[in-house]
Protein backbone atom coordinates (compact mmCIF):
# COMPACT_ATOMS: atom_id res chain seq x y z
CA UNK A 1 0.00 0.00 0.00
CA UNK A 2 1.31 3.52 -0.79
CA UNK A 3 2.68 5.52 2.11
CA UNK A 4 0.22 8.05 3.60
CA UNK A 5 1.18 11.73 3.68
CA UNK A 6 1.10 13.23 7.17
CA UNK A 7 -0.87 16.46 7.58
CA UNK A 8 -1.17 16.49 11.39
CA UNK A 9 1.27 14.27 13.25
CA UNK A 10 -0.48 11.32 14.91
CA UNK A 11 -3.91 12.63 13.86
CA UNK A 12 -4.51 13.23 10.15
CA UNK A 13 -3.02 11.85 6.95
CA UNK A 14 -3.81 11.63 3.23
CA UNK A 15 -3.57 8.57 1.01
CA UNK A 16 -3.85 8.12 -2.76
CA UNK A 17 -4.76 4.53 -3.49
CA UNK A 18 -6.49 2.34 -6.06
CA UNK A 19 -8.80 1.13 -3.29
CA UNK A 20 -9.90 2.16 0.19
CA UNK A 21 -8.24 -0.03 2.83
CA UNK A 22 -10.62 -1.86 5.10
CA UNK A 23 -11.04 -0.42 8.58
CA UNK A 24 -10.70 -3.99 9.81
CA UNK A 25 -7.26 -4.35 8.25
CA UNK A 26 -5.46 -2.88 11.30
CA UNK A 27 -3.45 -0.50 9.18
CA UNK A 28 -0.88 1.62 10.98
CA UNK A 29 0.90 4.91 10.48
CA UNK A 30 4.18 5.48 12.29
CA UNK A 31 3.93 7.82 15.24
CA UNK A 32 6.19 10.78 15.82
CA UNK A 33 9.42 10.45 17.77
CA UNK A 34 7.77 12.38 20.61
CA UNK A 35 4.98 9.81 20.82
CA UNK A 36 7.42 6.91 20.61
CA UNK A 37 9.39 8.36 23.50
CA UNK A 38 6.26 7.94 25.60
CA UNK A 39 6.17 4.26 24.80
CA UNK A 40 3.69 4.34 21.93
CA UNK A 41 4.52 2.32 18.83
CA UNK A 42 2.10 2.76 15.99
CA UNK A 43 -1.37 4.20 15.73
CA UNK A 44 -4.30 2.32 14.21
CA UNK A 45 -5.90 4.16 11.34
CA UNK A 46 -9.47 4.89 10.34
CA UNK A 47 -9.72 5.19 6.55
CA UNK A 48 -12.32 7.49 5.03
CA UNK A 49 -12.96 8.51 1.43
CA UNK A 50 -15.08 11.48 0.40
CA UNK A 51 -14.62 11.10 -3.37
CA UNK A 52 -18.31 10.32 -3.85
CA UNK A 53 -19.61 12.50 -1.01
CA UNK A 54 -18.29 15.79 -2.39
CA UNK A 55 -18.58 15.88 -6.18
CA UNK A 56 -18.12 18.70 -8.65
CA UNK A 57 -20.91 19.26 -11.17
CA UNK A 58 -19.20 20.25 -14.44
CA UNK A 59 -20.62 22.80 -16.82
CA UNK A 60 -18.99 20.95 -19.72
CA UNK A 61 -18.46 17.26 -19.05
CA UNK A 62 -14.83 16.32 -19.63
CA UNK A 63 -13.50 19.86 -19.24
CA UNK A 64 -14.08 21.72 -15.94
CA UNK A 65 -13.81 19.52 -12.85
CA UNK A 66 -13.18 21.77 -9.85
CA UNK A 67 -12.31 23.11 -7.42
CA UNK A 68 -15.04 21.91 -5.08
CA UNK A 69 -17.08 24.87 -3.85
CA UNK A 70 -17.22 26.57 -0.45
CA UNK A 71 -20.06 24.44 0.90
CA UNK A 72 -18.04 21.32 0.09
CA UNK A 73 -15.05 22.82 1.90
CA UNK A 74 -17.20 23.81 4.87
CA UNK A 75 -18.85 20.41 5.29
CA UNK A 76 -15.54 18.60 4.77
CA UNK A 77 -14.00 20.66 7.58
CA UNK A 78 -16.92 19.85 9.87
CA UNK A 79 -16.58 16.16 9.04
CA UNK A 80 -12.84 16.09 9.73
CA UNK A 81 -13.24 18.02 13.00
CA UNK A 82 -15.89 15.55 14.14
CA UNK A 83 -13.92 12.46 13.15
CA UNK A 84 -10.68 13.69 14.75
CA UNK A 85 -12.47 14.29 18.04
CA UNK A 86 -14.19 10.90 17.87
CA UNK A 87 -11.06 8.97 16.88
CA UNK A 88 -8.88 10.64 19.52
CA UNK A 89 -10.90 8.79 22.15
CA UNK A 90 -10.00 5.53 20.41
CA UNK A 91 -6.36 6.53 19.88
CA UNK A 92 -6.82 6.29 16.13
CA UNK A 93 -5.66 8.48 13.30
CA UNK A 94 -7.87 9.65 10.46
CA UNK A 95 -6.68 8.95 6.94
CA UNK A 96 -8.53 10.59 4.05
CA UNK A 97 -8.27 8.33 1.00
CA UNK A 98 -8.70 9.37 -2.61
CA UNK A 99 -8.46 7.42 -5.84
CA UNK A 100 -5.84 7.45 -8.58
CA UNK A 101 -8.24 9.46 -10.76
CA UNK A 102 -6.41 12.72 -11.39
CA UNK A 103 -9.47 14.95 -11.04
CA UNK A 104 -10.69 13.38 -7.79
CA UNK A 105 -7.11 13.40 -6.49
CA UNK A 106 -6.80 17.15 -7.09
CA UNK A 107 -10.15 17.92 -5.44
CA UNK A 108 -9.36 15.75 -2.42
CA UNK A 109 -5.99 17.47 -1.97
CA UNK A 110 -7.74 20.85 -2.22
CA UNK A 111 -10.11 19.86 0.59
CA UNK A 112 -7.25 18.65 2.78
CA UNK A 113 -5.24 21.83 2.28
CA UNK A 114 -8.30 24.06 2.78
CA UNK A 115 -8.93 22.28 6.08
CA UNK A 116 -5.40 23.04 7.23
CA UNK A 117 -5.84 26.71 6.35
CA UNK A 118 -9.29 27.19 7.86
CA UNK A 119 -9.15 24.93 10.91
CA UNK A 120 -5.44 24.66 11.71
CA UNK A 121 -4.44 28.26 11.01
CA UNK A 122 -1.86 27.46 8.34
CA UNK A 123 -0.75 29.86 5.63
CA UNK A 124 -1.54 28.84 2.04
CA UNK A 125 2.05 27.71 1.56
CA UNK A 126 2.11 25.76 4.84
CA UNK A 127 -1.23 24.12 4.06
CA UNK A 128 0.00 23.04 0.63
CA UNK A 129 3.45 21.90 1.79
CA UNK A 130 2.56 18.25 2.58
CA UNK A 131 1.47 17.59 -1.03
CA UNK A 132 3.52 20.07 -3.06
CA UNK A 133 6.01 17.43 -4.20
CA UNK A 134 3.51 14.66 -4.92
CA UNK A 135 4.02 12.80 -8.18
CA UNK A 136 2.48 12.99 -10.65
CA UNK A 137 1.76 16.71 -10.17
CA UNK A 138 -1.86 17.68 -9.60
CA UNK A 139 -3.98 18.44 -12.65
CA UNK A 140 -4.68 22.19 -12.57
CA UNK A 141 -8.27 23.40 -12.49
CA UNK A 142 -9.57 25.18 -15.58
CA UNK A 143 -12.34 27.39 -16.91
CA UNK A 144 -15.72 25.94 -17.87
CA UNK A 145 -15.19 26.12 -21.63
CA UNK A 146 -14.94 23.60 -24.45
CA UNK A 147 -11.60 24.87 -25.64
CA UNK A 148 -7.94 24.69 -24.73
CA UNK A 149 -7.32 26.08 -21.26
CA UNK A 150 -5.38 29.35 -21.37
CA UNK A 151 -4.95 29.64 -17.61
CA UNK A 152 -4.10 26.91 -15.13
CA UNK A 153 -5.55 27.39 -11.65
CA UNK A 154 -3.52 25.49 -9.06
CA UNK A 155 -4.45 24.30 -5.58
CA UNK A 156 -2.07 26.90 -4.18
CA UNK A 157 -3.87 29.62 -6.18
CA UNK A 158 -7.15 28.50 -4.61
CA UNK A 159 -5.65 28.51 -1.12
CA UNK A 160 -4.33 32.03 -1.59
CA UNK A 161 -7.77 33.12 -2.78
CA UNK A 162 -9.42 31.46 0.22
CA UNK A 163 -6.99 33.20 2.55
CA UNK A 164 -7.88 36.57 1.00
CA UNK A 165 -11.58 35.79 1.35
CA UNK A 166 -11.07 35.11 5.05
CA UNK A 167 -8.91 38.22 5.56
CA UNK A 168 -11.46 40.54 3.96
CA UNK A 169 -14.50 38.94 5.55
CA UNK A 170 -15.89 37.46 2.34
CA UNK A 171 -15.87 34.05 4.01
CA UNK A 172 -16.42 33.55 7.73
CA UNK A 173 -16.31 29.88 8.69
CA UNK A 174 -18.20 30.43 11.94
CA UNK A 175 -21.04 32.32 10.24
CA UNK A 176 -21.19 30.43 6.95
CA UNK A 177 -24.62 28.97 6.17
CA UNK A 178 -23.95 25.80 4.21
CA UNK A 179 -27.61 24.89 3.79
CA UNK A 180 -28.44 28.30 2.32
CA UNK A 181 -25.45 28.10 -0.04
CA UNK A 182 -26.48 24.69 -1.34
CA UNK A 183 -30.12 25.77 -1.70
CA UNK A 184 -29.56 28.92 -3.75
CA UNK A 185 -26.86 27.46 -5.97
CA UNK A 186 -29.47 25.14 -7.46
CA UNK A 187 -30.87 26.32 -10.81
CA UNK A 188 -34.42 25.75 -9.60
CA UNK A 189 -33.79 28.07 -6.62
CA UNK A 190 -32.16 30.96 -8.46
CA UNK A 191 -28.65 29.76 -9.33
CA UNK A 192 -26.93 32.47 -7.30
CA UNK A 193 -24.09 32.97 -4.82
CA UNK A 194 -22.90 35.82 -2.65
CA UNK A 195 -19.53 37.08 -3.90
CA UNK A 196 -19.19 39.78 -1.23
CA UNK A 197 -21.71 39.05 1.55
CA UNK A 198 -24.22 41.85 1.88
CA UNK A 199 -22.88 43.70 -1.16
CA UNK A 200 -22.57 41.65 -4.34
CA UNK A 201 -24.43 38.60 -5.67
CA UNK A 202 -23.68 36.67 -8.86
CA UNK A 203 -26.73 35.08 -10.44
CA UNK A 204 -27.79 33.38 -13.63
CA UNK A 205 -29.26 35.68 -16.27
CA UNK A 206 -33.09 35.64 -16.08
CA UNK A 207 -35.19 34.42 -18.99
CA UNK A 208 -38.23 36.17 -20.46
CA UNK A 209 -40.45 33.15 -19.73
CA UNK A 210 -40.31 30.41 -17.12
CA UNK A 211 -40.56 27.65 -19.69
CA UNK A 212 -37.69 28.18 -22.07
CA UNK A 213 -37.38 27.10 -25.69
CA UNK A 214 -35.01 24.39 -24.44
CA UNK A 215 -37.88 22.80 -22.51
CA UNK A 216 -36.38 23.66 -19.10
CA UNK A 217 -37.83 25.85 -16.37
CA UNK A 218 -35.98 29.13 -15.79
CA UNK A 219 -36.19 32.09 -13.43
CA UNK A 220 -37.74 35.27 -14.84
CA UNK A 221 -36.87 38.74 -13.48
CA UNK A 222 -40.00 38.65 -11.30
CA UNK A 223 -38.85 35.44 -9.61
CA UNK A 224 -35.89 37.34 -8.10
CA UNK A 225 -37.83 40.34 -6.77
CA UNK A 226 -38.72 39.09 -3.30
CA UNK A 227 -35.30 37.69 -2.44
CA UNK A 228 -33.46 40.70 -3.87
CA UNK A 229 -35.61 43.15 -1.90
CA UNK A 230 -35.14 41.04 1.23
CA UNK A 231 -31.35 41.22 0.79
CA UNK A 232 -31.29 44.92 -0.07
CA UNK A 233 -30.26 44.50 -3.71
CA UNK A 234 -30.83 47.79 -5.54
CA UNK A 235 -29.02 47.39 -8.86
CA UNK A 236 -28.67 44.75 -11.57
CA UNK A 237 -25.65 44.53 -13.91
CA UNK A 238 -26.12 42.40 -17.02
CA UNK A 239 -22.98 41.08 -18.71
CA UNK A 240 -24.57 38.64 -21.14
CA UNK A 241 -26.81 39.12 -24.15
CA UNK A 242 -30.21 40.76 -23.82
CA UNK A 243 -32.83 38.04 -23.56
CA UNK A 244 -35.20 39.83 -21.16
CA UNK A 245 -36.56 43.38 -21.07
CA UNK A 246 -34.62 45.45 -18.51
CA UNK A 247 -37.78 47.43 -17.78
CA UNK A 248 -39.08 44.43 -15.87
CA UNK A 249 -36.48 45.37 -13.25
CA UNK A 250 -36.49 49.17 -13.53
CA UNK A 251 -40.27 49.42 -13.30
CA UNK A 252 -40.09 47.53 -10.02
CA UNK A 253 -37.57 49.74 -8.24
CA UNK A 254 -34.24 48.31 -9.40
CA UNK A 255 -31.48 50.12 -11.27
CA UNK A 256 -30.27 48.23 -14.33
CA UNK A 257 -26.99 48.47 -16.28
CA UNK A 258 -25.72 46.65 -19.37
CA UNK A 259 -22.01 45.86 -19.82
CA UNK A 260 -21.96 43.17 -22.48
CA UNK A 261 -18.96 40.99 -23.27
CA UNK A 262 -18.73 37.56 -24.89
CA UNK A 263 -19.62 34.67 -22.59
CA UNK A 264 -16.37 33.05 -21.45
CA UNK A 265 -14.39 36.06 -22.64
CA UNK A 266 -12.83 39.03 -20.89
CA UNK A 267 -14.49 42.40 -20.24
CA UNK A 268 -13.06 45.36 -22.14
CA UNK A 269 -10.98 48.07 -20.48
CA UNK A 270 -14.03 50.36 -20.57
CA UNK A 271 -16.16 47.82 -18.67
Amino acid sequence: MPKPIIFIEDQLCFLVSSSVPSNNSRGTVSRSSKSRSKGASASSVFYLTVDNKFEFQPFFEGYDFGPLHLAHVYYFCRLVDYKLKELAKLQQQLCIVTSLNGKKRANAAWLMCAYMLLRQGKTPEEAYAPVKDMYPPFIPFRDAAQSMSTFDLTILDCLRGLKKAVQFGFFDYDKFNGEEYLFYEQVENGDLNWIVPGKCIAFSGPHPRRLGSDGYMHFTPEDYFDMFKRWGVSGIVRFNKKIYDARRFTQNGFNHHDFFFVDGGLPTEVI
